[in-house]
């Protein structure tokens, strides 16, 4: 694996909010495994999905709760 830190889910980073410029990755074999990931913890203050696939983005707005979601763009405020 390239990754020289391996978190625990329940780590400080991944389950409080981050003021500060870091970007903890959780990687998964299929995108559908990460709405799980997501639903699982504390609702998400955004969620963002880029792709073109149609069918990805209606499961990911139905399967997905969070403050705001965007599909294929970065700003949600």
């Amino acid at each position: 694996e390239d990754c020289p830190y391996h978190l625990a889910r329940d780590s400080l980073i991944l389950t409080e909010e981050i003021f500060a410029p870091l970007l903890p990755i959780i990687t998964v074999d299929k995108v559908e495994d990460s709405f799980e990931i997501i639903n699982s913890g504390t609702k998400p203050l955004a969620a963002y999905l880029f792709t073109y696939n149609e069918k990805l983005k209606k499961q990911f707005v139905m399967s997905v709760s969070a403050g705001g979601m965007v599909v294929n763009d970065t700003t949600v405020h």
